[in-house]
């Protein structure tokens, strides 16, 4: 299977819609010992919202009209990163764990299909053509994985032999004119590059802001939407121009109180016209949530 294979992704011109805040969706279950800690999350097929919750080490299917906690599941170890896969499937990575976990959703129900090891402490995940972009940490690398496992090509510096990435956290492929480019986000050295399907980097630029990125997500059409987060624990949610890789401002997030948005994830929903970005870490709250804003 391939990109094309994954729910369609209509494209949206978010430099002409509006982002209002709708609702909020609480991401605790009765079954958490810890407040929550959303260290991603992905639409699924069906529209439902898959969340990983890392401070409980679980999965947790929910219900996106109503926000009912449809499924949970207790891991093994600390999850990082998803992303979703062709034929109801989504792909995890865990920190501490050397591999790359396959899931069955069909159903709204979570079946681990396979294990996938891998060489190095693998971060952020993305897919694109029957291959894993994984972000590799210590040393920081992007590599071209295949589903066996394989190293297929990695890119770790540039042509001057400065090291590009610390940990790659956050990566995204976005088409543009059936043509795919990878998007990485940087947060240790807050920078963001672009490169092609054969890691070739394109452009990194440095955040001139004290605004560090975070999360990315593609809006297809060469349009990009990025999470920021600043020291002070002020989030905002722009939209990248991947021609400049210059981030516009689209909307300053609520003040929820202080918050780590280490982990600060924002995923596109275009059947239900949505935009969904965890909460953070919050200080003052005993729960992490995800807030609902509706394009229009």
């Amino acid at each position: 299977m391939s990109s094309e294979d994954l729910p369609h992704q209509p494209y949206m011109d978010f430099t002409k819609v509006r982002l209002t805040e709708k609702t909020i969706i609480l991401t605790h279950s009765v079954e958490d010992k810890k407040h929550g800690n959303i260290v991603d999350m992905v639409v699924l097929p069906n529209c439902n919202i898959l969340v990983a919750d890392g401070l409980n080490q679980s999965l947790k299917i929910i219900e996106a009209r109503t926000g009912q906690m449809l499924t949970h599941v207790r891991l093994s170890d600390v999850p990082n990163s998803l992303c979703l896969l062709p034929g109801d499937r989504v792909a995890l990575t865990s920190l501490p764990m050397k591999e790359i976990q396959i899931f069955d959703v069909s159903d709204d129900q979570l079946k681990l299909l396979n294990v996938v090891n891998v060489k190095g402490h693998c971060c952020g995940l993305a897919y694109m053509n029957d291959i894993f972009v994984v972000g590799f940490r210590e040393p920081g690398r992007v590599a071209i994985i295949s589903f066996e496992g394989n190293d297929v090509k990695s890119v770790s510096k540039d042509n001057t032999g400065k090291r590009l990435f610390s940990f790659p956290r956050f990566i995204c492929v976005d088409t543009e004119k059936t043509v795919p480019f990878i998007y990485v986000s940087d947060a240790s050295v807050k920078t963001i590059s672009r490169l092609n399907e054969n890691l070739d980097v394109l452009q990194t630029i440095e955040s001139p802001t004290p605004y560090a990125p975070y999360g990315l997500a593609p809006a297809g059409g060469g349009q990009v939407l990025l999470r920021e987060w600043y020291m002070d624990g002020k989030a905002r949610l722009c939209l990248l121009d991947t021609n400049t890789m210059v981030p516009t401002v689209l909307l300053e997030e609520k003040d929820w109180g202080r918050a780590l948005l280490i982990t600060g994830r924002v995923v596109i929903c275009p059947r239900l016209g949505r935009v969904y970005c965890n909460s953070g870490m919050l200080v003052k709250k005993d729960l992490e949530f995800i807030v609902v804003y509706e394009i229009s």
